[in-house]
């Protein structure tokens, strides 16, 4: 599996993917974005530097993006959130994805002191996922489990 930054060659596939069912459905925001609005969120996040966005490709095909979004310059909090393509899901994929981009972001930030990762509780599959990569629940306010990844190291 290939780890890029996203670039505006991904935004079609990223909306796709973010206003399919099932992503919706487990997203904060439950509602179809528009295409506007998604192009205005996307050029915002390829040029905010408290965004950092990965997208996994197979065989020149993207298959997923994590999104790392900074909550606090002073102690190197991130939050993430990751999507997979409708046609990858199930294949073990995410697991792949999730461990690279949290190593590629602790080489290329430094050291990292939390990474929280918000889960509607129906989320099961994303739940498995997080734990598999060792997050740890961290607590749970009305229907999203908090999950985090502390003291990542850059090794």
């Amino acid at each position: 599996m290939k780890l890029s930054k996203l670039n505006n060659s991904h935004k079609k596939e990223v909306w796709e993917w973010r206003n399919e069912i099932l992503t919706r459905r487990m997203s904060k925001n439950t509602e179809a974005i528009d295409w506007n609005e998604h192009s205005q969120w996307f050029k915002n996040a390829l040029i905010d530097k408290n965004k950092i966005i990965y997208i996994g490709e197979l065989n020149n095909k993207s298959m997923g993006i994590v999104r790392f979004e900074k909550e606090d310059s002073n102690q190197s909090t991130y939050t993430i959130s990751i999507t997979i393509a409708p046609v990858y899901r199930g294949k073990g994929y995410a697991e792949i994805l999730l461990k690279k981009a949290v190593k590629r972001l602790a080489e290329e930030v430094g050291d990292i002191k939390l990474i929280i990762a918000e889960i509607k509780k129906e989320n099961v599959k994303s739940i498995s996922l997080f734990k598999k990569c060792y997050f740890k629940l961290h607590k749970t306010e009305q229907n999203i489990n908090k999950y985090i990844l502390e003291n990542i190291k850059c090794n």
